[in-house]
């Protein structure tokens, strides 16, 4: 398992391949607010500066809605990686 095949099919918009990766962190036990954090950095860090603030917006819309318990944590950590691709 690579903790950094996320963020590298993200920065490369490969969304099945930061999708299935996600799903493998999860499976494995990984905590939704970790992988949050993670994929925080590859938005502040890793996208070009078109794509920050749309990343930024995203990432905040799913900290909420992780907090206020707004869905499945799976499921809306995967909307957040769809969008951090561009797709």
């Amino acid at each position: 398992h690579d903790d950094w095949a996320r963020p590298r099919a993200i920065e490369r918009g490969a969304a099945d391949v930061a999708l299935r990766e996600l799903a493998l962190a999860l499976d494995a036990g990984a905590p939704p607010q970790m992988l949050l954090g993670q994929l925080a950095w590859v938005a502040r860090s890793r996208l070009a500066a078109a794509r920050v603030r749309g990343a930024i917006d995203a990432l905040f819309r799913t900290d909420l809605d992780l907090k206020r318990s707004a869905g499945e944590p799976r499921v809306l950590l995967e909307r957040l990686v769809v969008e951090l691709c561009g797709s």
